[in-house]
Order: structure tokens, then sequence, then C-alpha cells
């Protein structure tokens, strides 16, 4: 879905002259996601960057005003819990993704922008939305933080030791442990 991404930033340069869209990783599809930019004439607001070390992904996080999440709806990314919805969330920056089930099911309506996964439009109406009220980007972070908390490692950690204890028949008395 980075493809609607760039679209959407498009879009959105119109009314956000100092929108940027900063894509980091590696894979086969770059070749057309570069081409796209060039088509498209972006080059000065798209930008690509290598992948980094895990300890350095704070770092490219918090360099950006808002997360983007464009996940085609395919039948299996419907059902992805994307991990940086989850990194958008803990680093208090406000998201826009795909109306997808899994998104759906970790946020309430207020702590993200869904929008329809095919319509670039709809992206960069959000884009533009965040842009223009810093208030509604200061609550949706909010609302997301909180939502979050149940997701943390160290609570979903616990719960994934307690089950595989009760698989192994090995139930504890006390599950908080």
């Amino acid at each position: 879905g980075l493809d609607t991404a760039i679209r959407a930033i498009v879009l959105a340069h119109s009314v956000v002259p100092h929108v940027r869209l900063d894509i980091q990783g590696r894979g086969s599809h770059l070749p057309f996601l570069k081409q796209l930019v060039l088509d498209l004439e972006a080059q000065e607001y798209v930008a690509f960057r290598d992948s980094s070390a895990p300890d350095k992904l704070v770092d490219f996080v918090v360099h950006g005003d808002a997360g983007i999440i464009p996940y085609r709806c395919d039948g299996f990314a419907e059902l992805v819990l994307p991990t940086k919805a989850y990194e958008f969330a803990w680093m208090q920056r406000p998201m826009i993704g795909s109306d997808t089930v899994a998104l759906r099911s970790m946020f309430r309506p207020d702590a993200i922008i869904l929008c329809d996964p095919a319509s670039a439009e709809a992206f960069a109406e959000a884009i533009i939305d965040l842009y223009e009220h810093p208030e509604k980007r200061a609550y949706m972070v909010e609302c997301a933080f909180e939502d979050y908390q149940p997701y943390r490692w160290e609570v979903m950690a616990r719960q994934y030791q307690v089950l595989l204890l009760k698989l192994c028949g090995k139930q504890r008395e006390d599950s908080s442990e």
C-alpha cells in the first residue's frame, strides 16, 4: 500500500506544502515505488532510506509527525496486527491507517483515522485534516496511547507465559506470574 501513501502525499502537497513521506526499508517493491515517485514528480517530498538497526528505528519514527499504515485489504492484511501501529502509539505519533478489522479491533475511532485502503484521496484528506487540526492530533495520540496499554510487551509476555504453562499442564495457581 505504499503506492497509495505516495499518491496521497502528492495530493496533500498542494494544501500542506511542507509534507514529506520518508520510507525506510528494502525489498522487491522499491523499484516500482521509486519509479512512481519519479512519474509523479514527487522526489522533493518523498524520500527512501535504507533499513536501519533496530535501535535506530525510534529515531526514524520520532522524526515524523504522523504514521501511515496503508495496508491493502487482500483478505490476509485485513487481519494482520501491524506492529507499526504499536510503535506509533508508544512513540505518541498520530496514525492514519487502512480501515481493517485488525486496526479497528486495536484502536477506538478517536485514536486513529481509518481510510479506504484503495483511496489515495481518503489518505490525503486525513493528512490535511491532521495538519489543520493540532488539537485533534493531540487527542488522537492520547487515545491511541491508552488503547495500546493492554498490548504492551510486558502484559502480552505475561499472558503468553500463562498460556504456555496451561498448554503444558503446569497451570500455576497464581496466574499473575
